[in-house]
């Protein structure tokens, strides 16, 4: 604040807000995704029904031509854009991100999908629909960023090569969790790591 040695910076505005809209679903998961220059500071909603692309300080202006330029805005929340595909999640525990890529388990439509800078698409469409087809439980998700691998675990363990965009192994060992220690992938079983 002006001519004051308090910055202002634990200011809160219990107004600043964004209503998303019911036919979404709750909002189950916000996790932020990129900071890029040409896409701005994007944080996902992934809601129940449909995943929104929110932009943090910034607006989202489309051009004469069509393009979608980002600016600066006084608002915390600028543009909120439904994401196409149709993907949310209702389960909070198959949420995995890296690096501007996140993966989630959609349970009403059977599908592993993956938000990019590309946007939201099935990743279970790549040859492996139905493995995944009819499953109801929560999945556990975990990605390894040395391999570049996701590992989705139901009642077995199975792998998605993010190098070359296809499904790749089912493994033997079946932890009961994922988590990450840096940048290495950690499985638990038995509340024993394993790296």
């Amino acid at each position: 604040m002006q001519g004051t040695k308090v910055n202002g910076i634990s200011n809160f505005d219990p107004f600043d807000e964004e209503v998303v809209g019911v036919e979404n679903g709750q909002v189950n998961r916000l996790v932020l995704a990129s900071k890029q220059q040409q896409f701005g500071t994007v944080m996902l909603a992934i809601c129940e029904q449909e995943c929104l692309s929110v932009y943090l300080g910034e607006t989202q202006f489309v051009d004469n031509q069509g393009q979608s330029v980002v600016g600066s805005s006084a608002k915390v929340i600028g543009t909120i854009n439904v994401l196409s595909g149709g993907y949310g999640t209702k389960h909070t525990n198959s949420v995995v991100s890296h690096e501007g890529r996140v993966w989630w388990w959609d349970v009403y439509a059977y599908q592993v999908v993956r938000y990019d800078s590309n946007g939201v698409r099935s990743i279970s469409d790549l040859g492996m629909k139905s493995f995944f087809y009819g499953r109801e439980t929560e999945p556990i998700l975990g990605y390894d960023p040395f391999h570049k691998l996701l590992f989705v675990k139901f009642d077995s363990v199975i792998s998605f090569d993010e190098n070359s965009n296809e499904w790749r192994s089912f493994y033997q060992f079946v932890p009961d969790w994922f988590g990450k220690i840096n940048e290495f992938l950690v499985a638990f079983k038995n509340g024993i790591p394993y790296r």
